[in-house]
């Protein structure tokens, strides 16, 4: 069995390249965008495009000796049956628009973030 550790309840990386001078307005526009998926939602046809795209990585991933491995050790560790590997494909065709709502309401707190931002080694602007 695995020596215990702390449990990670959650982590979300928002990431992106872009010219330095545009980071911080870059950055300002996520928190814009989190904001309306919080209090306005999304639309069925966007969520049904992340679906696609999920399902369509599950199956090459299912390919993939590394994810098997990954997987496997991912249910032993917290004790869980790993048969449930195989149910992915029925929890994110029940994934709806209110699911994904509360999640960014939940997951996506302002009081919660941690904002980096990694400029070139000689950058000298802003």
């Amino acid at each position: 069995m695995f020596p215990q550790q702390p449990i990670q309840r959650y982590n979300i990386m928002i990431q992106f390249g872009c010219n330095p001078e545009r980071a911080h307005d870059l950055m300002q526009e996520v928190f814009v965008q989190i904001d309306s998926l919080q209090r306005f939602g999304t639309t069925e046809d966007y969520l049904n495009k992340i679906k696609e795209m999920d399902l369509r990585d599950y199956e090459v991933n299912l390919k993939q000796n590394g994810y098997w491995l990954g997987s496997l050790e991912f249910a032993e560790f917290h004790g869980e049956d790993p048969r449930l590997i195989l149910n992915y494909p029925d929890e994110v065709n029940s994934l709806t628009l209110q699911d994904l709502q509360d999640a960014a309401k939940q997951y996506l707190r302002p009081d919660n973030v941690i904002k980096v931002t990694l400029y070139p080694e000689n950058w000298t602007g802003k």
